[in-house]
């Protein structure tokens, strides 16, 4: 169960439907002001504050993420010897429960593959993240399931992460951006897009690329969509403590 666990937090991944991206939500001048929000967020656990901070889309493959770690957990409870694993999965089978993710909706949705079909899996994701009725709460719920299980933290948005400088913005493309962010002396790199006239993070399937300090652009690799989840999610609300 530690094994499954562990994957757990490499994959898991975020508020409402599309409306919570909607020109309700805040508007965020800035790609760094849309950052310090998720931040502030995160470090209040602000569930819904920190969704209104991502794209539809982002928002999206989280939840499908959680709910594939959600599942996985489930699938393996029953070798766990110790006996965590089922009292884990009775909680997944609650907050599913709670959010109308019944088995017939979840195994009716497209297959999610990361070795063979990247993009594939991302779309797939994104299909099981919009089962969920209501996404902050869903987030909420299933991070703070996984920080009982006494999880690492690591995040893009606690308080020893920082924007190297004001995150660039495209020549040709005025509503995409790029930054950095730098944390224990470990690159990261980030998204934004601008919609509606707000900035919103935007993490695509090879989010960024991991840089150990000191070597160069030409050493990094790229970040494949499992390890993005693991950065922005479920270590992304325990900033902070």
């Amino acid at each position: 169960m530690t094994r499954i666990l562990t994957v757990a937090i490499a994959l898991a991944a975020i508020a409402g439907n599309a409306d919570v991206a909607s020109a309700q939500a805040k508007k965020y001048a800035t790609p760094r002001e849309v950052y310090d929000a998720a931040k502030a967020a995160a470090a209040k656990k602000d569930y819904k504050a920190i969704s209104e901070c991502f794209t539809a889309e982002t928002v999206d493959g989280m939840c499908g993420g959680m709910i594939f770690v959600g599942s996985l957990v489930k699938a393996f409870a029953k070798f766990d010897k110790a006996g965590k694993g089922a009292d884990a999965a009775k909680q997944i089978d609650k907050i599913f429960e709670k959010y109308g993710l019944s088995k017939d909706k979840i195994e009716a949705s497209p297959k999610v593959d990361f070795g063979k079909d990247p993009e594939g899996a991302n779309r797939a994701l994104q299909a099981l993240g919009k089962l969920v009725k209501d996404q902050p709460g869903f987030f909420g719920d299933m991070s703070n399931l996984l920080d009982s299980q006494g999880k690492k933290k690591d995040s893009l948005f606690d308080a020893m992460s920082n924007l190297a400088k004001d995150p660039e913005i495209d020549e040709k493309n005025k509503n995409t951006a790029k930054g950095t962010v730098i944390r224990d002396k470990t690159e990261r790199a980030i998204n934004f897009k601008k919609i509606d006239g707000g900035w919103r993070i935007d993490l695509p399937i090879e989010f960024g690329t991991k840089k150990a300090s000191g070597t160069t652009s030409d050493q990094s690799e790229p970040r494949r969509l499992d390890e993005a989840l693991a950065l922005v999610r479920f270590r992304l609300a325990f900033s902070g403590r």
